[in-house]
């Protein structure tokens, strides 16, 4: 019964090792990449858009307490300070996005693939042959 245990227990091991394996290659970083670049970009357009339409409702908002019309203009300069903070956080919002864009673009820069000669022995004599590996550079 110790042996069916511990077999089992060292087959979950392995199968749990060879799952766990993930190969990011140059192209998955790029396209991450990509995506969050065009995600940052989307989300400063548009705060910016949010935060200047927010202060316009606002400004409308003082022209019209400065009329007399209070009641609206406490509503517009409410929904446009709204509009303006959600447009600020927006924009702020986009800036992790920029960094970790520019990351992913650094890793796919330094991942590439390359054909390298390694030696195995055959019958009395080393063979060379050529095989296909994945190269990271890591800039110090």
């Amino acid at each position: 019964m110790k042996k069916i245990s511990l077999f089992f227990l060292s087959l979950m091991f392995i199968i749990n090792s060879f799952c766990q394996t993930q190969t990011n290659s140059k192209e998955y970083y790029q396209l991450k990449s990509k995506h969050q670049k065009t995600t940052a970009w989307i989300m400063l357009g548009g705060g910016a858009g949010l935060f200047i339409a927010g202060g316009a409702v606002s400004a409308n908002g003082f022209f019209d307490l400065f009329s007399g019309n209070f009641n609206k203009a406490n509503n517009n300069v409410g929904i446009g300070g709204t509009l303006a903070i959600i447009g600020a956080g927006s924009m702020l919002g986009s800036i992790p996005f920029f960094i970790s864009s520019g990351k992913n673009a650094r890793k796919a820069a330094s991942i590439s693939f390359i054909n390298e000669r390694i030696l195995l022995p055959q019958k009395n004599t080393i063979a060379s042959k050529i095989q296909p590996t994945i190269s990271l550079k890591i800039s110090l």
